[in-house]
């Protein structure tokens, strides 16, 4: 669920939850301290809150941490400049690949060409 639908629920109303994972917007450190202690906290990203994830963090320490790739590849790179990949733990644009973010583009040439680009280098 959204994060912020998660400040509406009181963990001590949910029992029987072991596990809750959040999405669909950003994540912040009161979330994680309503949920400490009551279940296992996961912070998940898409990159539109109606599609499937595709990376995930279980045991979330920190907010901003969208974690591992799953599903998909990913690479940062310079948002000036999307041929400019940076080191892991930088600042800068989220590319993805893979068929997470391409299927709706299948068989439409016109519509890939003017969405997709080359992977960097």
């Amino acid at each position: 669920m959204t994060p912020s639908v998660s400040r509406l629920i009181n963990p001590a109303n949910v029992p029987s939850l072991r596990t809750i994972n959040l999405s669909g917007e950003p994540m912040i450190h009161s979330d994680m301290r309503q949920w400490q202690g009551f279940a296992q906290l996961m912070n998940s990203y898409s990159p539109a809150e109606c599609s499937i994830w595709c990376a995930t963090r279980p045991d979330v320490t920190d907010p901003q941490d969208i974690g591992f790739m799953i599903g998909a590849v990913g690479r940062i790179v310079d948002a000036a400049n999307h041929e400019k990949l940076l080191p892991l733990g930088a600042v800068g644009e989220l590319l993805l690949e893979g068929p997470i973010v391409g299927r709706g583009y299948l068989q439409r040439p016109e519509l890939t060409k003017e969405s997709f680009i080359e992977p960097p280098t």
